[in-house]
């Protein structure tokens, strides 16, 4: 009789020994992911250009209305077939409002506008279209400024960024000789 709960208990602590980081956004939401998808790709095209999600894994978790994307990747390209965005985070999850975090290697190229953002964390408000930033948060233009602070708030409407917590900075004046 005895050997029943031994075995039990083994199993159970296989189980968990087993359990890998992946598994830790399930326990961290409470829930059990209603889909997983390994080795994403979608890829979705309009009459202004296309645009390129990569993932290592999506996470669907119907009751809370969230989607995780695990090591993901976005690229953007107008009707020319230009590359206009490259954007890429270790996390991103999205909730059925629109609203949106990225945590952990965050990096935003506009190839367009010659700029670049890098932060660990990121918080996306759809309904007041704020993104705001926990932390360091990097942006490099390409006429040589380069800022980093803390604070990070960006008014997507009007177009316009401020640091609420201090910033420091450089500015490289290329010579045209």
């Amino acid at each position: 009789m005895s050997r029943l709960p031994s075995a039990f208990i083994f199993l159970i602590l296989l189980l968990m020994v087993s359990c890998d980081v992946e598994q830790s956004v399930s326990a961290a939401l409470g829930e059990v992911p209603d889909t997983v998808s390994e080795n994403f790709r979608q890829v979705t095209v309009s009459s202004t250009g296309r645009m390129e999600i990569e993932a290592g894994r999506v996470e669907n978790y119907g009751k809370k209305d969230v989607t995780v994307f695990l090591e993901a990747g976005i690229r953007e390209f107008n009707s020319a077939g230009e590359k206009t965005l490259e954007g890429s985070a270790d996390r991103i999850e999205f909730t059925g409002n629109r609203d949106g975090i990225a945590e952990g290697g965050i990096s935003i190229h506009d190839v367009s506008g010659d700029s670049r953002l890098e932060a660990e964390y990121l918080n996306w408000d759809d309904k007041e279209r704020l993104l705001t930033g926990e932390g360091k948060v990097r942006i490099e233009s390409g006429d040589g400024i380069t800022i980093t602070g803390e604070g990070f708030v960006a008014d997507i409407a009007r177009e316009t960024y401020r640091f609420t917590d201090g910033v420091e900075g450089t500015l490289e004046l290329k010579d045209e000789g």
